[in-house]
């Protein structure tokens, strides 16, 4: 099993936002900080392209 290093991070939210991301972790059973962490790697990958020539430096 793969230990992750996780950091801790604060941010502002649109309300009516995490109001839908609470509904439905609660409906598949997950936690919110889960869904918003799916969504953002989700999110990373689409872009994958353009972060790694960013990180060819």
């Amino acid at each position: 099993m793969k230990i992750l290093r996780r950091s801790q991070y604060t941010m502002r939210l649109d309300s009516d936002i995490m109001k839908k991301v609470k509904i439905l972790a609660i409906e598949e059973g997950k936690k919110a900080n889960t869904l918003i962490e799916e969504a953002l790697l989700e999110y990373l990958k689409k872009h994958e392209d353009v972060s790694s020539h960013y990180n060819r430096a």
